[in-house]
């Protein structure tokens, strides 16, 4: 896994800065939409977050982590640690990456949908008959 994240990084290094302005470039578009009064782009721009923002600073990362001259997961990059804690770093990290990047494509779109779903459920509690737009309150008996 670790030669297969090098290779990655490797190829993917050269484009990192790019990477990281596509997650910036992101986050203020969520943060405008957010400002915005259409809760339609809130919600499409909250399913499309995880992909959109969270795996380009994903593969950001993994340019910086694990390149093998220039990254922080590098021979010398770990000092004085011992061989056997140099690699559990390593692999902890991988995983980590792995575990983020699985998140960011599959979990964050599931929770936004999810969390949507939740919301109409309550409302229907509350004798709301309308649950397409997540603007609508309830105002009581």
């Amino acid at each position: 896994m670790l030669r297969a994240y090098a290779r990655a990084a490797e190829r993917l290094y050269p484009y990192r800065r790019r990477f990281a302005l596509v997650t910036v470039v992101g986050f203020v578009a969520l943060f405008l939409a957010m400002l915005s009064k259409s809760k339609a782009a809130v919600n499409v721009l909250g399913v499309a977050a995880g992909p959109v923002v969270f795996l380009p600073w994903g593969i950001y990362l993994l340019c910086v982590w694990f390149h093998p001259v220039h990254g922080i997961v590098s021979k010398t990059s770990f000092g004085r640690l011992s061989q056997l804690a140099r690699s559990l770093k390593k692999v902890l990290l991988a995983a980590f990456l792995a575990a983020y990047m699985t998140f960011a494509l599959i979990g964050l779109p599931m929770f936004s949908i999810w969390s949507h779903a939740a919301t109409c459920a309550a409302l229907r509690l509350f004798s709301v008959e309308r649950c397409t737009d997540l603007t609508t309150r309830w105002s009581g008996p």
